[in-house]
């Protein structure tokens, strides 16, 4: 039996493109060629992104680069004579909640955003709460699990009128959706490798120049060879791919996505779409006839991987916090799957997506 990979939004396969780009710098070189290539592969994605030279910095995960930038920017208000409140969402990852639940037990205070049932910030709320004393505000571009793109835009001139830090977390957004740095005016932004089929193991963030004393090094004295070179050689590789090809992947992830959710709500079974998904490949849907985690296992014995809410909290005996803070309740949210489409995915395989839904939920 052929596997299905319906779960891209989880992580990413390495493409062969980018194995071949890593291959030669598995082998030794010096140091000066190392700090070379690395400062080749941070330019190039500060191109990509229309970014200054040496805003970027390589980390091993977009989950360290959350970390590394929120800790330093939320201590941005003691040096401006401003306060410790920062500002977040409710539905943010893992990555950046945990940050902040770790920052209020220090003693800053912590507030949380909610958003609206389609999962969008609500900007007015949002105006409410900055307060002067307000220092960082850190709002995810793309939901992990809806796929709603956040009004970044907006929220970025919203900071700006009351000198507050903007921190994204562009981890779903990277090679899904066009970014361009000095359009959205943000302070601070991550990324990670596996999402744009690069290894695992690798992140990115940018920040701005005059932002990059706040950002303390949890590593003193790293040299050069510490770096992981064949795989930031490879993340460099697939952001340039993924640029190049944005329109053309995002228009057939799009059109994908777009049959699945017609065939699936054809088979008139209440399957009803959450969010307003922006993310041209994710789709996450509400079955009020079958609980999510028994969907995944059904969809897994005929060789079909998905997941039921975020990958980065499978196993949690408690439900979706994204889907609650959309609406649902605890037994509802856990009635949901998300489906995501990939730059592999084929017609063919969303056929037999919607053929095995109409099996296993009509038997």
């Amino acid at each position: 039996m052929n596997r299905l990979y319906l779960d891209y939004a989880a992580t990413t396969p390495v493409k062969p493109e980018i194995v071949e780009a890593m291959l030669p710098y598995f082998s030794d070189f010096s140091l000066s060629e190392v700090d070379a290539i690395y400062k080749d592969c941070a330019d190039t994605l500060a191109r990509c992104l229309n970014a200054p030279a040496s805003t970027i910095t390589f980390t091993p995960s977009g989950s360290f680069s959350n970390n590394l930038l929120i800790k330093g920017l939320a201590n941005y208000g003691k040096g401006k004579g401003k306060g410790t409140h920062i500002l977040t969402t409710v539905i943010e990852h893992p990555a950046v909640g945990n940050v902040f639940k770790h920052l209020g037990d220090l003693g800053f205070q912590v507030e949380v955003i909610p958003v609206d049932h389609k999962g969008y910030v609500d900007l007015n709320y949002l105006e409410k709460c900055i307060r002067p004393e307000t220092a960082l505000v850190s709002v995810m571009m793309v939901n992990n699990e809806l796929g709603t793109r956040q009004p970044i835009e907006a929220i970025s001139r919203l900071c700006r009128l009351n000198e507050v830090l903007l921190h994204v977390d562009a981890v779903q957004a990277l090679g899904n959706i066009p970014l361009d740095l000095e359009l959205l005016d943000v302070d601070a932004m991550t990324f990670s490798a596996h999402k744009v089929y690069a290894p695992k193991g690798c992140g990115a963030h940018y920040i701005k120049p005059a932002l990059q004393h706040l950002i303390e090094p949890l590593i003193y004295g790293e040299e050069p060879c510490g770096f992981n070179l064949p795989y930031i050689v490879g993340f460099a590789r697939a952001v340039v791919m993924a640029t190049e090809q944005l329109e053309s992947r995002s228009t057939h992830k799009h059109l994908l996505k777009e049959k699945l959710r017609v065939g699936l709500e054809g088979l008139e079974l209440g399957i009803k779409v959450n969010g307003n998904p922006d993310h041209p490949g994710i789709l996450n849907v509400y079955i009020p006839s079958r609980d999510g985690d028994t969907m995944v296992i059904n969809y897994d014995m005929y060789g079909i991987a998905i997941s039921s809410g975020s990958a980065c909290s499978s196993g949690a005996l408690n439900a979706s916090h994204v889907l609650r803070a959309i609406g649902y309740s605890e037994a509802e949210a856990k009635r949901c799957i998300r489906y995501a489409v990939g730059d592999m995915t084929t017609e063919e395989e969303i056929d037999r997506v919607i053929d095995i839904t109409r099996k296993i939920l009509k038997g």
